[in-house]
């Protein structure tokens, strides 16, 4: 199987009961509701950079699974035992169908697909690389080509998928790649970058959501 062909980009996104746990969001504004807005952002923008049909969600949650199904990504049940454990069984779908894979977390309202591409492109120079978050300690993209991923997320995940992966860590000006939203703090760094439009309806008035 060719190296060359395009990413497969796996994106996880937790149900509802579960989203955005540490995350106290603005008053008036639901945390699920502000998570899964944050998600429709993150899926919207992989789609443009990578085309729907490469674009893989694991989620169990249904109004997520419509919207990123309208628009021709890929789906995948999750297995509800964690989000590696999300990871993994969308690594198993999309390593069927090509050897470049990416996984995106699904909590980057600032994303662009410029900067997703910018990413992958230079992620391509090595068989295993990752983007670290702001803080330079979680993962928001892990990529792999032709070779077994084990994805290690949760606190501290970059230093693991460095030290047991030898994922090479990418460096740029990749602001909105990097801002995963977690808390308020992150929240306000994702708003000065830039939200997308999802998000920032939600923000801007939480009956339209």
């Amino acid at each position: 199987m060719p190296h060359d062909g395009p990413w497969q980009v796996i994106v996880p996104v937790k149900p509802s009961a579960r989203a955005k746990s540490r995350l106290q969001p603005p008053r008036g504004v639901d945390r699920a509701t502000l998570a899964h807005a944050m998600a429709r952002d993150t899926l919207a923008s992989a789609a443009t950079a990578v085309g729907a049909c490469h674009v893989w969600l694991v989620s169990a949650e249904g109004s997520i699974r419509d919207f990123a199904g309208g628009f021709g990504c890929r789906l995948v049940d999750d297995p509800c035992e964690g989000l590696n454990a999300a990871v993994s069984a969308g690594l198993t779908e999309a390593g069927g169908v090509g050897t470049r894979l990416a996984v995106l977390l699904g909590d980057l309202p600032s994303l662009r697909p410029e900067e997703l591409r910018t990413a992958l492109s230079r992620c391509a120079q090595h068989r295993v690389a990752a983007v670290a978050d702001r803080h330079a300690e979680g993962t928001t993209l892990l990529t792999g080509i032709a070779v077994p991923l084990t994805p290690l997320f949760g606190p501290g995940s970059a230093g693991r998928h460095r030290e047991q992966l030898g994922a090479v860590m990418v460096a740029g000006a990749l602001p909105g790649l990097r801002c995963d939203v977690d808390d308020l703090d992150d929240l306000a760094t994702a708003t000065g970058i830039g939200l997308g439009a999802h998000t920032a309806a939600v923000l801007d008035d939480p009956a339209r959501a």
